[in-house]
């Protein structure tokens, strides 16, 4: 019995010393994981360190590749903001809409008054109207009777614009031969840049 007991206590000595020799036993893994670590060996935990460190890299990686795609994706965006917002610089920043209007009358005994075909039997009116302030293009201009004496009982007349410019333009009265009326008032609008 002595024997067992001096045989049990040598071995409980020699594993110790080896536990010792080999880094004793570590904390806060239980009260095995001395003997654990012992018996895998420093190898065992050291690859497993390193698979956990390796597998730790490769998700940095992928999160690293994931973060560099979505910060390409945010910079081919601002690109495509910025060129958007040259564009629209590039635009001029307002246009200033103008109206002008006036009246003209024409009247029977005026000296503009002419035939323009003798076997179709028409006459007509011409006169040059100067806007006040020039448009930058030719405007929009639009006529209309103001008011109106004819002279007979029967009237046919045409009205139309000719030669529209940023300057002004023709007013064209068109009867026929034998027909003119004695006052014609005109009202007339351009609207443009």
């Amino acid at each position: 019995m002595i024997r067992l007991f001096w045989f049990s206590l040598s071995l409980v000595v020699m594993l110790s010393g080896l536990l010792i020799l080999r880094g004793g036993v570590p904390a806060g893994e239980g009260p095995n994981a001395g003997w654990r670590a012992w018996l895998l060996g420093e190898d065992a935990r050291r690859s497993r360190n390193e698979d956990r460190v390796a597998a730790l890299e490769v998700g940095q990686r992928h999160g690293q590749e994931a973060l560099l795609a979505r910060l390409d994706a945010a910079e081919s965006e601002l690109h495509a903001l910025r060129s958007r917002v040259e564009k629209l610089e590039s635009l001029p920043r307002s246009v200033e809409m103008r109206l002008e209007s006036g009246a003209l009358v024409v009247r029977q005994d005026d000296k503009g008054w002419r035939i323009a075909n003798l076997f179709q039997r028409e006459r007509e009116f011409r006169e040059r109207v100067t806007f006040e302030k020039g448009f930058a293009a030719p405007p929009r201009v639009m006529l209309g009777v103001v008011g109106m004496e004819p002279g007979q009982e029967r009237l046919h007349f045409q009205l139309s614009v000719e030669g529209v410019d940023a300057a002004g333009f023709t007013l064209l009265v068109m009867t026929r031969a034998e027909e003119r009326p004695r006052e014609l008032r005109v009202g007339w609008s351009a609207f443009g840049e």
